[in-house]
This record gives C-alpha cells, sequence and structure tokens, in this order.
C-alpha cells in the first residue's frame, strides 16, 4: 500500500494451551547494528513492495531506510514477505541484498516472543517493527486484530520537519 497501517493490535480471546505466540522484530536495533558502510549504502535506496505478484494495485515504492516521526531514529522497512526489488539494481544484487536484511533484521537479539493468555492485548507500531505468527498449534486460537491509521513511511533522507 502506499500508505501502510501504521498501528496494529492483537486481542487474544482464546488461547491455545501450548504454542501460537507471536514473534516480534525491532526494526531500528536493527538498522542501529549494520555496519556505517552497509547504513551508507541503504540511505536513500527505495523498494518495490507488493502483496500479490499478480495484482499490480497492491504495490508501492518505500524506502528502504525510514525515521520515525518523534525520535527520528532510522529504521529498516523491508521484510520477505512483501518487498520484492530494490529499485535501480540488478536483480540479482536486490536479492542477494534483501536476502541479507531479511536474515538480519530477524536476528534472535532484536526480537521478543509473547506467550499467549487469554485477554493478552498487544499494540506496536508496524513501520517500525516485523512481526511474526507462530504456527506450532493445533488447539483453537482465536484473536481479534485492529489496524489504525494508515500512513506513508517517512524517507530517512528526505527533508521534513517533526510535528
Amino acid at each position: 500500500m502506499e500508505e501502510p497501517v501504521r498501528f496494529s493490535t492483537l486481542h487474544m480471546q482464546v488461547s491455545p494451551p501450548h504454542g501460537g505466540d507471536t514473534m516480534w522484530s525491532s526494526q531500528v536495533a536493527a538498522y542501529d547494528a549494520l555496519s556505517d558502510r552497509m547504513k551508507a549504502h541503504l540511505d536513500g535506496l527505495t523498494a518495490h513492495h507488493s502483496a500479490h505478484v499478480n495484482r499490480p494495485e497492491l504495490c508501492a515504492q518505500h524506502p528502504v531506510v525510514t525515521r520515525h516521526p518523534l525520535t527520528d531514529r532510522r529504521s529498516l522497512f523491508t521484510n520477505n514477505l512483501f518487498t520484492r526489488s530494490i529499485a535501480d539494481m540488478d536483480p540479482l544484487e536486490s536479492k542477494a541484498l534483501l536476502d541479507f536484511l531479511a536474515a538480519h533484521s530477524t536476528r534472535p537479539e532484536f526480537t521478543c516472543r509473547w506467550q499467549w493468555r487469554a485477554g493478552d492485548l498487544a499494540i506496536w507500531d508496524n513501520h517500525y517493527v516485523q512481526h511474526y505468527a507462530v504456527g506450532d498449534y493445533t488447539a483453537d486460537r482465536k484473536i481479534h486484530r485492529i489496524e489504525v491509521r494508515k500512513v506513508a513511511p517517512l524517507d530517512a533522507v528526505a527533508e521534513y520537519t517533526p510535528a
């Protein structure tokens, strides 16, 4: 989407007795851990994102590195589900860089894992965190999801005035 959902909430209704955890990965921490040389390489790059390869209306271009509007901290804005390529790069180079970013951005030291109980509520900022639902359960699991505020991510290198 041109304006991806900014915030998400999950409210667990029915939790399985084992499994069904959710993991989050800080993309700010992932960016901070990159070498200065890699940060310089990524700044200013744009990536093509698409929810479905055969649905061109469900695609957008976003900066590879964004920044938070309040803290001004930089963050990676790629993921292995929706980021298809990096603009103006050879396809093999683009794939190699995206593969690296996918592996790097989900390193254990950037993640947390939540073991759900009925009634738990999680709220996060989709522009600076990736999330993953662990599919290791067979019992019933019912969770409500609410998405809030669609907004375009801020380019890390563009001029702007914080709100």
